[in-house]
């Protein structure tokens, strides 16, 4: 599906907003990310860290079932 592509969307599943509106949490499926995005200022919003969990890009297994290396 995604040959002939030079880059990997990141394929947004999850987005949520934390319940003191200063982080926003994304899930990227294609690139296997979860991002933290400070948005304490909405229009100055800074990408504080991200985690690697597996995806289609780097084949990788899930942290809790990584597969054959």
């Amino acid at each position: 599906m995604l040959k002939g592509f030079g880059a990997v969307p990141p394929f947004i599943t999850d987005i949520d907003l934390s319940l003191d509106d200063k982080y926003l949490y994304v899930s990227c499926w294609g690139t296997g990310e979860f991002r933290q995005y400070d948005v304490s200022d909405p229009f100055h919003p800074k990408l504080n860290s991200t985690i690697q969990i597996g995806g289609m890009v780097r084949r990788a297994g899930h942290p809790s079932n990584p597969g054959p290396r």
